[in-house]
């Protein structure tokens, strides 16, 4: 994470070491950096400093660093002019205005393992350097832990000691009283052992919510840090100093990857979909779940966009949608597949959304919308209409978006879902929109109805403003409340919607004013289908952009794999067209990779190489 001072945002990158929590360095001088300039700030997390026993399991592969790579990296950190700074300082510059070293960096130390204490320590020393480390206060004194003795040394000498709960439990999901005991208990013990006090919390496994927000801000704390890739869904808010993200370093990396992380940048390939079309399913295997996290874990994807719902057909418990796909793959696996799919993606750090088709019903003829209300639900044009093909719009049965009781059953599913999978970290809506293909629907009977109250007009004209604003507000208000349905129920869960390209085929075809959608607020980000064959005419759209949206912190760039199975040239090419606009790109989607293993070789080239370039 950066934070610039000018604009008093901060800037999120990633890398492909990083995904997990971290601490923080200090150097012996202060004060380059004067109030009202820009410092960016990097924020790196370590976990274990050892080497590795033999037969060590994957996950203590992944987060442990031997002694003499974590002393490689320090070496280039300070061989490169930076200046670790603790938690503490930053959080001083960040409330109190107080100046930064030139380079600043902040490292830090989760849990309080020992190994830390006996090998980090000494190779922060040789280098001058003070470090943050977030101390797990109900584990003090146990076999694989420092003791008292020990953080009060640290504590001493200049290290920055803060605390990472009691017991580690997730807090977003104890019980108030509970979350509120692990956050003020650890304050306390902490400042009556140390005697001085502490301001950084450090929410186990990233996780927090609203409430937990309030319970820190209400404990004294100043600042909070959480964990990228695990619960971003404050990304966009106007207070981002309690949810400060960080990066974990993994094992393998070297300096060289430390540079790449400190290039500042996203990956170009940040997001991938995971589309039910492909087959087999995703679903239908362990296997090729596994094979899915592998892949993005190797490649640097920073967030999957599983599908979970397209045709009224869900892959998650509901009874408003069938669900009987998912019930058939949980016995298969004898577990929730996608459940399967969020928890190994955080072990890895990969965030994990619900990509939803909500108003395509495809063409099912059974979908529970259509047993349930009839062909009324669906949008239509004025011709007439015989039988229940005549409905089908680009092969398709399109659900009427400002129709009540299509509204009432899809908040009822974006519920379901939510409810079911707490730690999922967000949603993107897809299909929020009206068919594009002839666009001149929206004549059902509830919604002419409901547009002649509104408006007092009796006649519709097509090409009236007011009708076609009308059909645009009706897309809107439909995101509006499944965000809110979303957001009420978990407050910390990222939103997205999908938008159609060219932004003119959005706006007058399909009803879409996603610019809006960012600018305010309704959606954390947007990702864009961007899908065209013509690298002239990808970019040329996506140029376009800037027009509507400046700045492309909230779009991601949609790249059509899907269309590129067999040309990996073109491939390439609008992959260095995001880069070039400084954009990340979502790829569409994950199978058609499978089919083209030349196409997954290009994804991790870019997002290993081309985007991790240092700076200098």
């Amino acid at each position: 994470m950066f934070f610039s001072r000018t604009t008093g945002e901060f800037f999120v990158f990633s890398a492909t070491v990083i995904f997990l929590t971290v601490c923080a360095l200090v150097s012996g001088y202060c004060g380059d950096i004067a109030p009202g300039e820009k410092a960016d700030v990097p924020i790196l997390l370590y976990h274990h400093i050892a080497d590795l026993p033999a037969g060590a399991g994957r996950a203590q592969r992944r987060w442990t660093i031997s002694p003499e790579k974590f002393d490689a990296q320090m070496g280039w950190i300070a061989q490169h002019g930076f200046h670790p700074v603790t938690m503490a300082q930053l959080t001083a510059y960040l409330k109190q205005g107080l100046p930064l070293p030139y380079k600043p960096v902040v490292i830090s130390f989760d849990d309080g393992w020992k190994d830390q204490y006996r090998n980090a320590v000494p190779i922060l020393k040789k280098y001058d350097f003070s470090a943050t480390f977030f101390i797990i206060t109900g584990s003090i004194g146990h076999s694989e832990y420092m003791n008292w003795e020990q953080v009060r040394e640290m504590s001493d000498s200049g290290m920055d000691i803060e605390p990472h709960s009691h017991t580690h439990a997730r807090l977003s999901v104890l019980p108030p009283g509970q979350a509120r005991e692990e956050i003020f208990g650890s304050k306390k013990i902490l400042e009556e052992h140390l005697h001085k006090p502490v301001s950084v919390f450090a929410y186990p496994y990233g996780s927090y919510g609203d409430d937990v927000i309030s319970m820190v801000k209400d404990a004294g704390f100043d600042t909070a840090v959480t964990v990228n890739g695990l619960n971003g869904g404050y990304l966009f808010r106007a207070d981002r100093s309690y949810v400060l993200s960080r990066y974990a370093v993994e094992g393998e990396d070297d300096p060289e990857d430390i540079a790449r992380l400190f290039s500042g940048r996203d990956p170009v390939c940040s997001a991938l979909f995971v589309s039910l079309v492909q087959h087999p399913s995703i679903f239908s295997s362990r296997e090729g779940i596994d094979a899915l996290i592998e892949f993005a874990g190797n490649a640097g994807i920073k967030t999957l966009f599983v599908q979970v719902y397209r045709q009224n057909k869900s892959w998650f418990p509901s009874k408003v949608a069938d669900s009987a796909e998912y019930e058939k793959c949980r016995n298969d696996l004898s577990e929730d597949p996608f459940a399967r799919i969020i928890r190994l993606a955080h072990e890895e750090g990969i965030q994990v959304h619900a990509w939803l088709n909500i108003l395509s019903l495809s063409q099912n003829q059974d979908s529970r919308f259509l047993k349930k209300y009839g062909t009324d639900v669906l949008t239509r044009n004025i011709k007439e209409k015989k039988k229940l093909g005549d409905y089908l719009i680009d092969a398709q049965y399109f659900l009427e978006p400002g129709d009540p009781r299509v509204r009432e059953d899809l908040s009822k599913l974006v519920g379901e879902l939510v409810r079911a999978y707490p730690d999922l970290d967000g949603i993107q809506f897809d299909y929020i929109r009206y068919p594009d293909k002839e666009p001149h629907y929206g004549y059902t009977r509830s919604n002419l109805e409901r547009f002649k109250k509104a408006t007092g007009l009796q006649a519709i004209d097509e090409e009236s403003p007011a009708w076609k604003e009308w059909r645009r507000a009706q897309v809107t208000e439909l995101l509006v409340l499944l965000v809110k349905t979303a957001r009420t129920l978990r407050p910390g869960i990222q939103v997205s919607a999908t938008g159609c390209m060219p932004y003119v085929r959005a706006y007058h075809e399909a009803y879409q004013d996603w610019p809006s959608w960012v600018s305010l607020g309704i959606v954390d980000f947007v990702t864009l289908m961007n899908y065209s064959s013509d690298p002239r005419q990808f970019k040329r759209w996506l140029a376009a952009v800037k027009e509507k949206v400046p700045g492309f912190s909230n779009i991601k760039a949609g790249v059509g794999a899907y269309k590129l199975v067999r040309a990996q040239k073109i491939f390439d090419r609008e992959l260095r067209c995001v880069e070039e606009l400084g954009m990340t790109g979502a790829l569409f989607h994950y199978g058609s990779l499978l089919e083209n293993p030349g196409l997954k070789s290009i994804v991790i080239r870019k997002n290993k190489r081309d985007i991790y370039r240092s700076r200098e």
